[in-house]
């Protein structure tokens, strides 16, 4: 499939970093890539954005960002192995698992 061999990798490539700027300066990246769904799809314009996404299995870029952070977070508490790029060791406690119960993610 086109978007996910060449549109998905570079929303994700960075993500966690650009991903965190304000919703204005990511809108003509959330256009273009409804636009690429459009075409891809030959869909018309009153086709909802959430079905575009539906049908490529994806999700919006505000969302996408969201579950990239989740994904980190969740490799550095469980998977630090996995982190593309050497951490500091967590020993989990019972001070600092009552600290993991709190984190959160605000959107």
């Amino acid at each position: 499939m086109i978007c996910c061999a060449f549109v998905h990798p570079h929303l994700i490539h960075g993500i966690e970093i650009y991903g965190n700027t304000c919703t204005k300066y990511l809108n003509k990246l959330m256009i273009l890539n409804n636009k690429i769904f459009r075409i891809l799809q030959h869909a018309p314009l009153d086709t909802p954005v959430s079905q575009l996404y539906a049908t490529f299995h994806t999700l919006p870029l505000p969302d996408l960002h969201n579950l990239q952070i989740l994904k980190f977070v969740h490799n550095f508490i469980h998977h630090q192995e996995k982190l593309p790029y050497p951490t500091f060791s967590l020993a989990i406690s019972p001070k600092i698992t009552g600290c993991l119960q709190l984190l959160e993610i605000f959107g």
